[in-house]
């Protein structure tokens, strides 16, 4: 025939061949030689393929196949897959042993193969590689919202996607006002507390998402929009001062001037709010404050206070970042002088025309208020006059002063008060009704009431 297969070849190398005719009579001349051939395979699959991910691309390395099948190799297709499924539009022929995957999803899991190439054909795929996904930085936090605190801010926002890895933290950057700005790392979420601000000191804040790569380590992402400007601010305290004038007793309405001493906590003190707990005589003091004064600028204020009355007074401030504090410990409970005809009274008093005084002779005659305690002063409308009698006062059964109020007619007052300052000792554990008894028998006394500081 005319035709022939040549076998046991090697691969890789070049023969030529030449055919002569052969009869009964003999071998003919040779052809001319055949162009050269170079029995060949397909190559077998790269070896080692290694895979690196980035941001929207995977990098790939390869070793040569260990058998090229007898030609030389003269480049590498690299195949995409998704879930095994190939994406042809990603697939990429390159020349040497490293390929750069682009234009791939970052968060998305991509595996791949490689071919050797040679001039007539495509080797064997190599193994699948493992699963390898892009990532970049990720994206900025929106959505911050700082709320100031005392000595602290408040800080909430909306995560921010991952960008192909999870978020495993979050950055705060915290900048004083013209300061340098530092950094408070934060766990896993989106509200958090940055401590140790300075009351009265404006702040913003940016926040970062923080990702974390095996191979990369830690990622910081995109910065947020700067917060708007917060300043941390305190409760202001209110302290009342205690009463720096007497009383002056009086049988009809007065005033008691009070004042007391605000401290802001970072944001100033725009206003001061006045309460009062008021009772008539014999009355219990409620417990709830009434708001007599709103808006006050100044650290001091005239209460009225009616005969008999028994009073508390506080104040509230609130600052310009509408922070409103608490009652400033209550001040003094004052009690007015109370006319003889609210005490209680013993029998021997007779009432003076048309004032509100009462007079006695009558040894031992008394007149008291209800019980009380914590007193620091008692006052008494006492006339004195010539040949006028003493009292003494008690609380409850303890003497505490004498007065006498006899006097020459030069001094003798028609208005006067008497003032028994207690001790601290006396303040802390007298208790009782205060009661003025008369110590002399036969003597004129006239009083025109009881007053009371606690």
């Amino acid at each position: 025939g005319t035709t022939f297969t040549a076998t046991g070849l090697i691969n890789g190398v070049s023969y030529t061949f030449k055919v002569a005719a052969k009869n009964l009579q003999g071998v003919g001349a040779q052809s001319a030689a055949s162009a050269a051939i170079t029995p060949h395979t397909t190559p077998s699959k790269p070896q080692s393929v290694v895979v690196t991910e980035g941001d929207q691309q995977v990098g790939l390395s390869w070793a040569t196949p260990a058998d090229s099948g007898g030609l030389p190799i003269v480049g590498y297709r690299v195949k995409t897959y998704i879930g095994g499924a190939e994406q042809q539009s990603l697939d990429k022929d390159v020349l040497g042993t490293s390929a750069t995957m682009g234009g791939l999803a970052n968060g998305t899991a991509y595996t791949f193969t490689v071919s050797a190439l040679i001039s007539d054909g495509t080797g064997s795929p190599s193994d699948v590689t493992a699963a390898a996904t892009p990532f970049g930085k990720a994206a900025a936090p929106t959505a911050l919202v700082a709320t100031r605190g005392n000595a602290s801010a408040n800080l909430g926002w909306t995560a921010p996607d991952g960008n192909g890895r999870a978020i495993t933290g979050y950055v705060v950057t915290v900048t004083p006002a013209g300061g340098v700005a530092y950094t408070v790392a934060e766990p896993v979420s989106t509200n958090v507390t940055i401590g140790g601000l300075t009351n009265g000191k404006a702040y913003s804040f940016t926040v970062h998402a923080v990702t974390h790569d095996a191979v990369a380590g830690d990622i910081v992402g995109f910065e947020s929009a700067s917060s708007s400007s917060v300043t941390p601010s305190g409760v202001p305290v209110v302290a009342m001062k205690a009463l720096g004038a007497t009383i002056t007793p009086a049988t009809t309405a007065t005033k008691v001037a009070y004042s007391w001493t605000g401290t802001p906590k970072g944001s100033p003190i725009a206003k001061y709010d006045l309460y009062v707990r008021r009772a008539a005589v014999g009355k219990t003091v409620p417990g709830a404050w009434t708001l007599i004064k709103t808006g006050l600028k100044t650290t001091s204020y005239a209460v009225v206070i009616n005969p008999g009355e028994t009073i508390y007074v506080s104040v509230r401030a609130t600052d310009a970042a509408g922070t409103v504090s608490g009652f400033a410990a209550a001040s003094q409970v004052v009690t007015s002088v109370i006319p003889p005809k609210w005490l209680g009274r013993s029998k021997g008093w007779t009432k003076v025309g048309t004032s509100t005084s009462y007079q006695t002779k009558t040894l031992n005659a008394s007149m008291q208020t209800a019980s009380v305690s914590g007193v620091r002063r008692i006052y008494i409308a006492a006339p004195t006059g010539v040949g006028f009698g003493s009292i003494a006062v008690f609380i409850g059964k303890t003497k505490v002063k004498a007065f006498s109020l006899a006097t020459t007619k030069a001094k003798a007052k028609a208005s006067n008060v008497f003032v028994v300052i207690l001790t601290a000792k006396q303040t802390s554990t007298l208790k009782g009704a205060v009661i003025v008894k008369i110590a002399t028998k036969g003597k004129l006394v006239r009083l025109g009431g009881l007053g009371v500081l606690r």
